[in-house]
C-alpha cells in the first residue's frame, strides 16, 4: 500500500478523540499478567515450544552502565526455571538484538554464523535444549528496553523459524513496547499524584494506607512504630509580614529539612496540608523524640537567613506531637488512624505549651 492509499486526521483534529477517562490514581494494571497473555498470543501467531520477554535494568542504563537482560515472563517446559534469571550484558542472541535493535532468526543446527552469539548458560540452568531462536527488540519510543524471544518452532515447518515469522515477532514486540510505555506513564502519573508539588514530599493521599500497613505490621511483629505530627509555628505572622510567597518558600525549606532528617532513618515524611507535616517512623518514643529534635534543628538551619520573596526568612520553629503504638492498648481496625489522632492531640498540647517544642502523647 502506497502513501496515496492511506490518510488520517491531523494530530490536532485527533485530540478530541483522545480526551478519555483514565484509570483512578493508584490503579495500575497487572503488567505481569498482561505480558503473560501477550506471550500466549505470540505463541498462537508463531507456534513455538518456548518463549520469553527479557527487559533491561533502567537504573543501570541511567548510570550509563552495561545492563543485564532479565526474564520477566516466559512460557514452555522450563518457564519456572528461567523466570528471574539474567543474561550478562551483551551476551547471547538476545544481547545482540538488544544492542543492534534488529530482529533475527537463528537456526542453531545450520551453519548460520549467528550461532556464535548463542549463550548456553540459560539452557544449562534450565535443562532446556534450544534448537532455533526468533528474537525481536522491544522499544520504549526510540530506545530498546528488552527483547521478545521465541524458541524452537512447532508444527510442520519446525523446528527452524521461517522468514514470515520475523515480521510477526516484530509486530508483537512493538505491541509489548506500547503496553510497557503505557504502564510507565501510569506509574509516573501516580507518583506525581502522590507528590506534593511545593515540598517534593509525599502528600496525604498515600498516608492512610501506608500508616495502616505499618501499624498492623508493627503490631503483628512486635516492633515499635511512632508518628510525628509537625506544625510550622507562626506561619501566618510570616505571611502577614513578608507575603504568602515568602510563606511558601518557608514551607518548601521545611519540607527539605524533613527530607534531610529522615534520609538516614526508617521513616517516610508527608506534607499533611497547609503548614502541617507527618513522619511515620519505625522506632520507639526515644527514636521519635531524637528525630523530632533533629528535624527542628534542620528546619532552623534551612530557613534562618534564607532569601525569600519579600525579604529574608527567620529561623523557622516547629511544634511536634509524637505518638507511639505503646500509647495504644486495644486492637482496633483503624489503628493507624488512632495513632495519627494521638499525635495530633500531642501537637496541640505542644502548641498550647508555647510552641517550638515536642510533646509526647499520653496513654
Amino acid at each position: 500500500m502506497s502513501e496515496d492509499d492511506e490518510s488520517t486526521l491531523s494530530g490536532a483534529s485527533l485530540h478530541p478523540f483522545l480526551r478519555r477517562a483514565r484509570r483512578r490514581a493508584g490503579d495500575v494494571p497487572d503488567l505481569g499478567r498482561w505480558l503473560g497473555h501477550t506471550l500466549g498470543l505470540a505463541r498462537e501467531l508463531v507456534p513455538a515450544e518456548a518463549g520469553a520477554i527479557l527487559l533491561d535494568d533502567p537504573a543501570a542504563k541511567k548510570r550509563d552502565e552495561e545492563t543485564t537482560l532479565t526474564f520477566v515472563a516466559a512460557f514452555g517446559p522450563a518457564h519456572g526455571r528461567v523466570l528471574g534469571q539474567a543474561v550478562p550484558p551483551g551476551q547471547g542472541i538476545a544481547g545482540r538484538v538488544y544492542r543492534e535493535g534488529r530482529p533475527v532468526r537463528v537456526d542453531l543446527s545450520s551453519d548460520d554464523p549467528a550461532r556464535a552469539d548463542f549463550f548456553p548458560g540459560v539452557d544449562a540452568r534450565s535443562s532446556f535444549r534450544t534448537v532455533s531462536v526468533l528474537a525481536a527488540p522491544i522499544r520504549l519510543e526510540e530506545h530498546v528496553c528488552g527483547v521478545l524471544e521465541l524458541l524452537n518452532r512447532q508444527g510442520a515447518e519446525g523446528p527452524a523459524f521461517v522468514p514470515r515469522d520475523l515480521p510477526l515477532a516484530s509486530l508483537m514486540a512493538d505491541h509489548i513496547g506500547r503496553a510497557i510505555l503505557n504502564a510507565v506513564d501510569l506509574l509516573k502519573e501516580n507518583e506525581l499524584a502522590q507528590r506534593d508539588a511545593l515540598t517534593g514530599l509525599s502528600n496525604v493521599r498515600g498516608l492512610d494506607a501506608h500508616l495502616e500497613r505499618e501499624a498492623r505490621a508493627a503490631q503483628r511483629e512486635g516492633r515499635p512504630l511512632s508518628l510525628l505530627f509537625f506544625d510550622v509555628d507562626h506561619l501566618k505572622r510570616l505571611n502577614d509580614r513578608l507575603g504568602h510567597q515568602a510563606g511558601s518558600e518557608a514551607l518548601r525549606r521545611v519540607g527539605q529539612a524533613l527530607a534531610t532528617a529522615v534520609s538516614d532513618a526508617p521513616a517516610r515524611a508527608y506534607r499533611f496540608g497547609g503548614d502541617e507535616f507527618v513522619v511515620v517512623l519505625r522506632g520507639d518514643a526515644a527514636d521519635a523524640l531524637a528525630l523530632a529534635d533533629a528535624a527542628r534543628a534542620e528546619a532552623r538551619r534551612e530557613t534562618e537567613g534564607a532569601a525569600a520573596p519579600g525579604g529574608v526568612l527567620p529561623a523557622i520553629e516547629l511544634s511536634v506531637g509524637v505518638a507511639t503504638l505503646a500509647t495504644l492498648h486495644d486492637d482496633d481496625a483503624t489503628l493507624g488512624s488512632r495513632l495519627l489522632r494521638a499525635a495530633d492531640r500531642a501537637l496541640y498540647r505542644a502548641k498550647r505549651a508555647g510552641r517550638a517544642r515536642v510533646a509526647l502523647a499520653e496513654d
